[in-house]
């Protein structure tokens, strides 16, 4: 019999080299996140910016109406003096003294292209000598029936009688335009509104009758 030869395979031992990793463990950074939490608005905060906004809509509402009012102002001055472009006054006064008694007379007359639309008109009589002072009654019962008040809408006539100081006044005025020319007539006025008497005119003839004209 013929003897199986046994092999022997030596079994090759292996070693595995276990390679010791260096544990390099990487720090993660830890990132904070703060938590943003929605702001909470009062309602005092609400009303105080609705407040902050009105009150600037107001102002610039006032300014712009500041500045509208203000443009119309600039337009009524100019409007008003292009119309009165041709307006002018005459003052006339007339002092003279009769037997104790004096008399002081102002006429003003108002002219818009050259034509009278306007008349004033003040007497005042005053008692000086002892002689006029005792027939002071008398002397104002004279002027009243005179003057009388007027019927003529455009014609107003005021009277004053200061017993104390012997003085008596008297006011006419009148609307030249609108007034009657034989209503003027009873105050010695009739005539002054007539196209032929213009500013230069009157203010001529006033002066050459005694009048001191400005």
């Amino acid at each position: 019999m013929e003897k199986k030869k046994t092999t022997k395979v030596a079994k090759k031992t292996t070693t595995k080299k276990t390679s010791t990793k260096k544990n390099t463990s990487t720090a993660k950074k830890t990132v904070t996140t703060k938590k943003v939490e929605p702001k909470v608005v009062k309602k005092e905060e609400i009303k105080k910016e609705e407040v902050i906004k009105k009150t600037a809509k107001t102002n610039d509402t006032i300014l712009f109406l500041g500045v509208v009012v203000g443009s119309v102002a600039i337009l009524a001055l100019v409007i008003y003096t292009l119309m009165n472009l041709n307006v002018r006054t005459l003052t006339c006064t007339y002092e003279q003294t009769t037997d104790g008694l004096k008399m002081t007379e102002e006429l003003s007359l108002t002219f818009k292209d050259e034509k009278v639309t306007k008349v004033r008109l003040t007497d005042t009589f005053q008692a000086e000598s002892k002689e006029r002072k005792n027939d002071w009654n008398d002397i104002v019962s004279a002027y009243e029936q005179r003057y009388t008040e007027s019927n003529d809408p455009a014609i107003q006539v005021t009277t004053s009688n200061n017993a104390r100081n012997y003085t008596y006044k008297i006011i006419v005025t009148a609307d030249a335009k609108n007034a009657k020319k034989e209503n003027l007539e009873k105050y010695n006025l009739g005539g002054i509104t007539d196209t032929i008497y213009p500013y230069d005119r009157l203010k001529s003839q006033a002066e050459t009758a005694g009048f001191k004209c400005k």
